[in-house]
């Protein structure tokens, strides 16, 4: 009988925090977690400068949602080039910001 209560607080407990778990990074554009630094020279865009591949790892750049820098000035995601020195601020593959040279 104990087993069985045990078992039904359980299943209650999962069944309450699993939606919050679930939908914790839905409003925060699905990446999650703390906003990460990463520097590099680009070894490849894609998807006309949607994304770049910085010491392999992919980083999406937003038209509208991410500040661009290229030489200290402000840029367009299409100004970044393969072979460019580049520092992005990110969470989950998103960047906020990202500045080359």
């Amino acid at each position: 009988m104990k087993k069985l209560i045990v078992a039904a607080a359980l299943a209650v407990g999962v069944a309450i925090a699993a939606p919050s778990v679930v939908f914790a990074g839905a409003h925060s554009g699905g990446g999650g977690g703390a906003e990460e630094k990463i520097k590099g020279k680009v070894s490849a865009v894609k998807r006309e400068g949607r994304v770049v591949v910085i010491n392999g790892t992919d980083v999406k750049i937003s038209k509208s949602r991410t500040k661009v820098k290229v030489k200290g000035a402000e840029a367009s995601r299409s100004d970044i080039k393969k072979g460019m020195t580049c520092s992005a601020r990110h969470t989950g593959g998103r960047a906020s910001r990202i500045s080359c040279k």
